[in-house]
């Protein structure tokens, strides 16, 4: 065992000065990072260079003994222990394992800068005996090909070695008909392999006469037409699209745009042997189309976008727009009052863009009773729920994170209702209030705005309806009624008692004729044409269910609009403001009312900004608004409110006049 690794000094000491060499110019990976086989060789080498052989082979036997072991390891293994048997001066062993080695890898050489003279000229001699050339002249260059089932790399002149014997080639690429053959390799020799692989597909290439066309093939994606690289910024430059590879028969391409009719065009596909360049397809030329639609609702102030992009602004009557999946948007000053997805075709629609509230649902799906009214809403994305929050409550409410302008959230609480049906809870981020619903409410907006007579109404003790006042201004003071008078019909129907006359009155058009049959106190019932004026509503009236949660939802989405309806919308969401408690923000909502609105509602805002200041201590601005107050109800023809301002004046010291 001495004898065999007792070998000349100058060869070891070479050995060793070149491993150290190799592992300096190649450090290892960190030990943390490396791979087991990785460190075990680090291992092996530092037992090579303290000159342990016998220790370094048991540890390279161990690892070549693996079953499992992948081959680039064993190729590694095998190439060290090869070294290792060269420095003990066993060069029949080195030659077994370079015979090995070359069975596994052709193209396998020895480090020489760790490899003998001696070892060298062995390796050499067996690398002659086994291994020849192989030079592949292929057409397409670009085909792939295999050996035995091994994947090869040759040489750009087409060259690679191969261990003599008959071997297996396969060539492959797609668009061609794969290719095997067989070959005698002989060793020491080079045998060349001329292969020329039949086309089975074609590429084609497509024009459109604008770029950016979306193509199919056969409904599958194929790509988009683009401008050639030469065309610079011209608009009249024509996409192209070069389809690689398409099979032989007959195809389907769908060319698609928004803002294009989708065009569909059928091609026969065959191959040239002799012409191996693309069919191009005839010039698409692509029809512009647009959707035309009529709005209605859109007589305010805003901007209409279409997929985030800016295309009118309102007040408008119509527009149009590209066909197809469209996000649609309307922004009145700052805050999105509309918005929907629709399916536009090519056809002309119709939509109503009328001011709606954005909803948000927490929870998996809308309450399928409810579509009627969703349908009418914003909806403004959906969110997942805590776990085990409490809808019920505002401080359940207050732990989901709803998005940026949700004016209404909806949660479905599933078999939490009597007997087990689902309940809903409605949420008011504006309001922090919570309600419970067995019903959905109404899919429209609240009236804000009823007709009025501008007469207060009462019910005598007779059973009779009386006007028991009128607004100097006011309609039934123009048609010449008075204080004391009985309404005995509206509308040609007769009224049991004040609340019906009112609701009758209500339901009329605003600015329409109303029929009246009037009965002085003393005289015969006479007939009275009056022609009716807008009131402001803070309440909600027959045949509205909506509740305080989704009125103030609606009156913030027509809050926003800017015009009359808009300050009447704002006039109620004060009042709901004010009895949630949310002071700061009904003070500020009466602002906005001052600002925009005018006559009765200007007085009302004005008393309830004067009550505000009064109760901060601001007794200057309080008079100043009380004294507002006064004066425009009493231009506006309302006696009640005058007096109560006047009555505030009175405690702040004022004088009444």
């Amino acid at each position: 065992m001495i004898r065999r690794f007792a070998f000349p000094l100058a060869l070891g000491l070479l050995f060793v000065l070149a491993l150290s060499f190799v592992r300096a110019a190649d450090p290892l990976p960190p030990a943390g990072d490396a791979a087991p086989e990785v460190q075990e060789f680090a291992a092996i080498r530092d037992q090579l260079v303290a000159l342990e052989i016998e220790n370094a082979l048991v540890a390279l036997n161990a690892i070549l003994d693996r079953s499992d072991l992948p081959e680039a390891t064993r190729v590694e293994a095998l190439d060290l222990r090869a070294q290792a048997e060269v420095a003990s001066d066993d060069l029949y062993a080195a030659e077994k394992d370079y015979r090995t080695l070359l069975d596994l890898r052709a193209g396998y050489a020895p480090r020489r800068e760790v490899t003998s003279k001696k070892a060298m000229d062995r390796f050499l001699k067996i690398q002659v005996s086994m291994i020849g050339t192989i030079r592949i002249d292929l057409e397409p260059k670009d085909a792939s090909f295999t050996v035995d089932d091994r994947a090869i790399v040759a040489a750009p002149d087409g060259a690679f070695p191969a261990v003599f014997g008959d071997r297996r080639l396969r060539f492959t690429r797609k668009g061609f008909d794969p290719l095997d053959t067989s070959i005698q390799v002989v060793a020491g020799k080079e045998t060349l392999v001329s292969v020329r692989l039949i086309p089975n597909a074609r590429n084609l290439l497509v024009r459109t006469d604008v770029d950016g066309v979306v193509v199919t093939l056969d409904g599958i994606d194929s790509g988009v037409t683009a401008r050639g690289g030469d065309s610079g910024s011209d608009p009249h430059a024509t996409g192209v699209l070069v389809i690689e590879d398409v099979t032989i028969g007959e195809h389907v391409l769908m060319l698609a745009k928004p803002c294009f009719a989708t065009e569909r065009l059928e091609e026969n596909v065959s191959v040239d042997l002799t012409d191996r360049s693309p069919k191009v397809l005839r010039l698409i030329s692509m029809r512009p189309v647009r959707t035309r639609v009529t709005a209605t609702g859109a007589d305010y102030e805003g901007e209409l976008r279409v997929d985030n992009e800016r295309v009118a602004s309102l007040p408008l009557t119509s527009f149009t727009m590209c066909p197809g999946q469209r996000r649609i948007e309307v922004v009145a000053f700052g805050r999105v009052v509309w918005s929907g997805d629709l399916a536009a075709e090519e056809s002309d629609l119709a939509l109503d863009l009328a001011p709606r509230p954005s909803a948000v649902l927490v929870g998996a799906a809308w309450p399928k009773s409810w579509a009627a009214t969703i349908a009418t809403w914003s909806l403004h994305g959906r969110v997942d729920p805590p776990t085990d929050a409490d809808f019920t409550t505002r401080e359940g409410w207050e732990s989901v994170s709803l998005p940026s302008g949700t004016d209404l959230a909806v949660a479905l609480i599933a078999g939490a209702g009597v007997g087990g049906v689902e309940r809903i809870a409605l949420y008011s981020p504006t309001l922090h209030e919570v309600e419970d619903r067995t019903s959905p409410p109404g899919p429209s907006s609240p009236r804000w705005i009823v007709a009025t007579l501008g007469a207060v109404l009462v019910d005598s003790r007779g059973g009779e309806v009386l006007l028991a006042a009128t607004s100097p201004a006011g309609p039934a003071s123009r048609a010449g009624l008075l204080p004391g008078d009985r309404i005995v019909a509206v509308a040609n129907r007769g009224v049991a008692n004040a609340a019906s006359a009112a609701e009758a009155i209500a339901a009329a058009g605003i600015g329409e004729t109303l029929a009246l049959e009037i009965a002085p106190p003393l005289g015969p019932v006479r007939k009275v044409d009056c022609v009716t004026a807008p009131l402001p509503t803070r309440a909600t009236v027959a045949g509205e269910d909506s509740g305080r949660v989704v009125r103030a939802a609606w009156a913030l989405a027509d809050a926003a609009t800017g015009g009359p309806g808009a300050a009447a919308a704002l006039f109620n969401l004060a009042i709901l403001l004010e009895n949630s408690g949310r002071q700061a923000a009904a003070f500020e909502a009466w602002r906005r009312v001052r600002e925009i609105g005018g006559g009765a509602l200007a007085a009302r805002a004005a008393y309830a900004l004067g009550a505000g200041l009064q109760a901060e201590g601001k007794r200057v601005e309080a008079i100043e608004a009380f004294g507002q107050a006064r004066s425009e109800a009493g231009q506006s023809g309302d006696p009640a409110l005058a007096a109560a301002a006047r009555d505030r004046l009175a405690d702040l010291g004022v004088a009444s006049r």
